[in-house]
């Protein structure tokens, strides 16, 4: 389980820190009506985010092997 739940974080990971628009889409598009493109300091933080949750899904995959 740890495996693939490291998988989905990598893929989750990557998106945000790639094309943050995307995730924008999926996430937060819907609460507002006149805002169609997320703001600098929101893409900043999404790949911020990103990061970090590609390194907990390359962790977890790391770890499904030497445990």
């Amino acid at each position: 389980m740890t495996f693939v739940g490291g998988i989905i974080c990598l893929l989750i990971g990557l998106i945000m820190a790639i094309k943050p628009d995307i995730w924008y889409e999926f996430s937060e598009q819907w609460k507002s009506d006149s805002i169609d493109s997320p703001s600098d300091f929101y893409v900043k933080c999404t790949r911020i985010k990103g990061a970090f949750i590609v390194l907990v899904g390359v962790v977890s995959i790391i770890i499904t092997f030497f445990i």
